[in-house]
């Protein structure tokens, strides 16, 4: 993106590469320094440094695919929808959760770009350990295929506990 004094009357670059603070240059050795060598071309300096001079998170924990609702639009709701009786923020594992018999749960659905903190805005509904996605996963016939709920849920121990979140990050369309 351009800004429009940057261009003559035609809309065409008055120099190029127009030299702002969107134009930057990166060693081919620092990809070498980001693990899986991504070409993470908006990685400052010292995001690069610090995957050479730091271990990884995976020395300190496990990357897993997290809670999956199968239908946003049945089983999300944002925060503001639900009365706040009815949200749990509190529960530490799935016995608490259903002994709360509560419906509504935080969960970080991701998307767009917001630096440091953000994506709480929804609400999943685990009532009874999530038993009206587990039939809806199971009863689909969208997916015929699947005749079990882990099929789609997994990792469910991971579920209540405190970590890290994010959306996918794609490449060229691909997943990495």
């Amino acid at each position: 993106m351009l800004d429009i004094f940057e261009t003559d009357d035609n809309g065409i670059p008055k120099e190029f590469p127009v030299e702002n603070e969107k134009l930057g240059y990166a060693s081919a050795d620092d990809f070498q320094k980001i693990p899986g060598s991504a070409i993470a071309y908006w990685f400052s300096k010292n995001a690069v440094d610090n995957c050479a001079l730091y271990p990884p998170l995976s020395e300190f924990s496990e990357a897993r695919s997290g809670m999956s609702s199968c239908n946003s639009d049945l089983f999300l709701r944002q925060w503001f929808e639900v009365s706040l009786n009815r949200i749990n923020r509190l529960a530490s594992s799935h016995l608490d959760a259903k002994e709360s018999k509560i419906k509504w749960y935080p969960y970080n659905k991701g998307g767009g770009n917001r630096r440091w903190f953000g994506y709480n805005d929804f609400l999943i509904n685990w009532l009874n350990n999530g038993q009206e996605i587990k039939d809806f996963v199971t009863s689909n016939p969208k997916d015929p295929d699947t005749t079990h709920w882990s099929r789609r849920l997994f990792n469910l121990e991971y579920f209540f506990q405190k970590g890290l979140t994010w959306g996918s990050v794609g490449v060229e369309g691909k997943k990495v």
